[in-house]
């Protein structure tokens, strides 16, 4: 075994162990740009949370997301940390900006008017007897 597999291979282990769970989970959260004083702390409150703080769920520790995933809920524009919730808390309680349709429409005319000028026209959409999309462009025709 060479030291790159070796290496590897420790580092699978050690991920395993409690400190090393730990130390990644906290890892990740600095990655993500949590701000924390104490992070021990905050790794403490995060593992001996049995429930969802808002819809009181029992909170579970998956090797996939499902909805009973324990997250550690933050602000994306302050780093600081709200809550620990379950996943679906988690995904409903998320900073999304509100709808723009200026700008959406924008985006969309932009788009149009980039393949119009790359292809002479805009695409025509058709249904063959198959049933299946048939795309044939102005160009093409």
């Amino acid at each position: 075994m060479d030291r790159k597999e070796y290496q590897k291979l420790w580092l699978r282990k050690k991920r395993q162990t409690p400190d090393g769970k730990k130390s990644n989970r906290i890892s990740q959260w600095k990655y993500r740009k949590i701000v924390c004083e104490d992070w021990d702390e905050l790794h403490e409150k995060y593992i001996n949370t049995k429930f969802c703080e808002l819809c009181s769920v029992e909170l579970t520790e998956d090797k996939y997301h499902t909805h009973t995933t324990r997250c550690l809920d933050h602000d994306h524009k302050t780093g600081e940390v709200r809550n620990i919730l379950c996943n679906l808390c988690n995904i409903k309680r998320r900073d999304k900006p509100p709808f723009d349709r200026k700008k959406w429409m924008k985006k969309t005319n932009k788009i149009r008017n980039s393949w119009e000028s790359s292809f002479g026209g805009r695409p025509d959409i058709n249904r063959n007897n198959n049933s299946l999309l048939k795309i044939s462009m102005d160009v093409f025709d």
